[in-house]
């Protein structure tokens, strides 16, 4: 299972995975940068999407919206549903075909993680 894991990882990362890191990562400094986001809480937010992104392969993720229901509802409302929508769309296509399922199922998690980000942890399985 560690060596499917690995080889999900590289394959991920080599296709998608970088390329999505460095878009969270441009996302947080601009986050910084406007600097009213930081006492929200979103470059953190926007950090842990990337990591999640490097490796996401033997992951899961947990939202705990309840935790802070307010800030979700307003990153629902600016941004989260129409990215939650977009990768839960790439999601659909990537199930499409046998191969595509595991990111699939990894484009549900972001899905996930978007919908909700305000306390959603990132587990190992």
């Amino acid at each position: 299972m560690k060596l499917l894991r690995l080889l999900g990882n590289v394959i991920w990362f080599c296709t998608f995975g970088l390329a999505m890191f460095v878009a969270e990562i441009g996302a947080a400094v601009m986050s910084i940068v406007t600097i009213l986001p930081i006492f929200f809480g979103i470059p953190k937010i926007h950090i842990n999407n990337a990591i999640f992104f490097l490796a996401p392969f033997g992951k899961r993720v947990e939202t705990h919206f309840l935790r802070a229901p307010i800030r979700n509802i307003i990153s629902f409302i600016f941004g989260g549903f129409i990215n939650g929508v977009m990768l839960l769309g790439a999601g659909l296509l990537f199930c499409i075909t046998i191969i595509g399922i595991p990111a699939g199922k990894i484009l549900f998690g972001a899905a996930k993680l978007t919908l909700a980000p305000f306390h959603a942890d990132i587990v190992k399985k």
